[in-house]
């Protein structure tokens, strides 16, 4: 099962915008029922709904992302694939968010 951190690694590879927030509302039940926390946020519905809710709707695409490497994490031999690229990825891991035309707005106030 994959961590906040490599969570927010693939998010930020994929989409830019890492959104550590998202990926801890989405397993917020993680460490009450393990693996099985997954009947929680873990359907594409919910976790936009958790991104909109926690971080605004340009999180939106890292909290698919997040769903994608749970399913990719399953399969042992994807896993390891995947986890050979993230710790031998050499670049640089932020990309202002401007390169991707996303401008982070602050968030209204009510």
């Amino acid at each position: 099962m994959p961590n906040g951190p490599i969570h927010t690694y693939w998010a930020e590879k994929a989409t830019g915008l890492g959104c550590p927030r998202v990926h801890r509302a989405i397993d917020s039940y993680s460490q009450v029922m393990g693996s099985k926390h997954r009947v929680y946020f873990h359907t594409p519905i919910e976790a936009i709904t958790v991104a909109d809710l926690v971080e605004g709707p340009q999180c939106r695409a890292a909290a698919l992302n997040h769903l994608a490497i749970d399913q990719i994490y399953a399969d042992p031999e994807s896993k390891i694939l995947f986890e050979l690229v993230r710790l031998t990825d050499t670049a640089p891991v932020s990309t202002p968010p401007s390169v991707l035309g996303y401008r982070q707005q602050p968030r209204k106030r009510r």
